[in-house]
């Protein structure tokens, strides 16, 4: 086992056995030198260990009694930790800091981030909102300036009673929704491109509102009126018929068209059955002949007329005629999908947050986390360094390039009251694989302090999260324990154990009848998946032909991995081709072809050998790692034994009949 795979286990235990000492309670059920155990302790270290208090209570006092020694082994052991000074050792308490930053890092951005937001979202998205948009670009005529005070006199002579329609007719850049009086039509959080409109959108509380404010996107700046609030409809699944502008010669005539769909309505309101009206009139080739059935789909996939129509109905609710680009159609909803829980939709939304909000609020973060630390940049260092234009590609030995030379030792930033040099920051670009060897320009410069700075906030931030998180805070301290009982083990078990030829063969020769060989065969195959090739070689393999040469010439050999001058002994009950070896009486001694899951088999036995105990060198694997832990149990007993003579134990069972009363 590796170091580190032993270092999980320790931690995993720990984690399982080891409970907080905060309680009063003066009932002692151990004690050990000058410390004790309280029965409050031990309660919460058991319910942690078995996972809930009902299964606490209903345990037996006989396994009270051996996790109340399995703790006061471990309480002890943490004992000899802090009298042996692990605390003030640099190197563990390096690996415990730099786990405490990998995973303080994570954890902080679950709970300040990632938490939050996917709550936030899956609210939000219970409710569509129908926009519209007045867009407008700084462009020749406009600066951006002018374009913000456009913007605000426009929102204000809407709320003053002007039609939102015609300014955006008259003003928006946007062609494809300027025609329709600015309306984009329904949108829902989470699939809004920019965060800032996704948030001004679902800051509007009343249908007809305009957001009080221009808002800015990559593209422009947005003026946002809603114009509609429903509850959000996930999918539905619809019939429709169509009765299309074009006849199958493609001659347009939507005044027959009309008249079509309103023979058909006027049938449905006769009460003929929607489906079956369907196949015999809808122009739709490809849903007609289902009887209308278009399956399931979400908002916006349909063209919108079409799509606005579906949305608004109830479930078996039939549509009045509907006009679209195709023609006229009558609509019937048969389900409407129902909003999944949070659990079963976190995923989703935590695809949508990564993919459009992520990077805006963690920015925003980091930026919190800058002014609390007191991030303050020399710009007049960083302006030097980024004007001394120094393209050289950035190598590891970087105090080797220019910028380095002139300007390593000098102060950088400054970041809670720490300094960090010029030097720091190339240091710290040598180590990101995507930024070594490319030449040190403005962009590589600017994007590096953002991503050192933004590293080192989220450092300091996680050194003192176990502070506010109690979670974070036990975790840590398991880990914690877990590094000083590892010291303590490698030291006291590990390290001491030696294992030489003759010990461990005196080891097997004790221990002889644990290592055994069942019976055992070794074989070659023939496969094929057709049962007339598998008869085939039969019929060679009685004509005289050689076994293995059949084989080599058998293209399909590696569907099986076929095994050719088998050099390995397996199991007789391995598999169904060992099974069939084993059932052969002599060398060389072959089978009838039998079936074998999509093909057909044959095999030749090669040698059988009885159940039997192995030979030193073939038990030697195994021999040595029972050895090991054989030696590992007696040293780790040997070293409990010793804290036993130092700490003194007193173990008051009694008093564990009182526990979980």
């Amino acid at each position: 086992m590796s170091k580190y795979s032993k270092l999980l286990f320790i931690v995993a235990l720990i984690s399982l056995i080891s409970a907080c000492s905060y309680d009063s309670s003066k009932v002692i059920v151990a004690e050990y030198d000058d410390s004790k155990i309280s029965l409050s302790e031990f309660e919460q270290a058991y319910v942690k260990n078995t996972g809930n208090l009902e299964s606490a209570k209903k345990d037996t006092i006989t396994a009270l009694k051996n996790f109340l020694d399995l703790y006061v082994n471990y309480k002890m052991k943490l004992k000899e930790a802090e009298v042996r000074g692990y605390k003030s050792e640099s190197a563990l308490q390096n690996e415990i800091t730099d786990y405490k930053v990998a995973i303080g890092q994570t954890i902080y951005l679950e709970k300040a981030l990632f938490d939050p937001w996917l709550k936030n979202l899956y609210e939000r998205r219970k409710k569509e909102y129908r926009v519209s948009h007045i867009f407008l670009v700084p462009d020749s005529t406009r600066n951006e300036e002018q374009t913000v005070a456009l913007a605000k006199e426009i929102i204000q002579r809407v709320k003053n009673g002007e039609d939102f329609g015609k300014l955006a007719v008259e003003y928006s850049k946007d062609n494809y929704t300027k025609g329709r009086g600015g309306d984009v039509y329904y949108v829902v959080s989470g699939n809004i491109v920019s965060p800032d409109l996704d948030d001004a959108v679902y800051a509007i509380k009343n249908v007809g509102d305009v957001y009080s404010e221009p808002v800015k996107s990559s593209f422009g700046y947005h003026v946002i009126k809603v114009t509609d609030i429903v509850d959000r409809k996930p999918y539905v699944k619809a019939l429709h018929i169509l009765a299309a502008f074009k006849d199958s010669t493609g001659t347009t005539d939507s005044t027959k068209a009309l008249a079509k769909i309103k023979d058909v309505e006027a049938r449905l309101k006769a009460g003929e059955d929607f489906g079956e009206l369907a196949k015999k009139y809808s122009d739709d080739p490809g849903s007609g002949k289902r009887g209308g059935d278009l399956g399931k789909f979400e908002r916006g996939k349909m063209v919108m007329e079409f799509d606005d129509a579906a949305f608004k109905l109830k479930k078996d609710e039939i549509s009045s005629i509907i006009k679209t680009q195709f023609g006229y159609h009558i609509i019937k909803v048969y389900e409407i999908g129902e909003l999944p829980t949070f659990e079963a939709d976190k995923e989703n939304i935590k695809d949508l947050f990564q993919r459009t909000r992520y990077k805006n609020e963690y920015d925003k973060l980091i930026d919190t986390l800058k002014v609390k630390y007191g991030f303050k940049i020399n710009e007049e260092i960083l302006k030097n360094i980024i004007e001394l234009n120094d393209t050289t590609k950035l190598i590891v030995d970087f105090k080797e390039m220019d910028i380095s030379k002139k300007f390593g030792n000098n102060e950088l930033f400054m970041l809670n009251t720490d300094i960090y040099s010029v030097d720091s920051l190339l240091a710290y670009m040598t180590r990101q694989k995507n930024m070594l060897l490319k030449p040190v320009s403005k962009g590589l410069i600017t994007d590096a302090l953002y991503f050192y700075s933004s590293s080192l906030v989220l450092r300091y931030k996680s050194l003192e999260f176990d502070k506010e998180n109690k979670d974070f805070a036990a975790l840590m301290d398991d880990y914690e324990s877990g590094v000083y009982l590892f010291k303590l083990l490698e030291d006291e078990v590990w390290n001491k154990i030696e294992i030489d030829s003759t010990s461990l063969y005196n080891y097997w020769k004790d221990t002889k009848e644990k290592y055994t060989f069942g019976d055992r065969v070794k074989f070659n195959l023939l496969y094929s998946k057709s049962d007339s090739t598998a008869y085939n070689y039969f019929s060679l393999l009685k004509s005289g032909n050689d076994f293995d040469t059949l084989m080599t010439k058998n293209t399909e050999k590696r569907e099986l991995g076929n095994r050719i001058n088998e050099k390995d002994f397996v199991d007789a009950e391995l598999d169904e081709f060992s099974k069939a070896a084993n059932k052969l009486s002599n060398k060389a001694d072959y089978s009838a072809p039998f079936k074998y899951k999509e093909g057909w088999a044959l095999v030749k036995l090669i040698a059988k050998d009885g159940a039997r105990e192995k030979t030193f060198e073939e038990a030697k694997a195994e021999a040595s790692s029972l050895y090991q832990e054989s030696e590992s149990k007696r040293l780790e007993n040997e070293f409990i034994n010793s804290l036993k003579e130092k700490y003194k134990p007193v173990l008051n069972y009694e008093e564990l009949e009182r526990a979980f009363k």
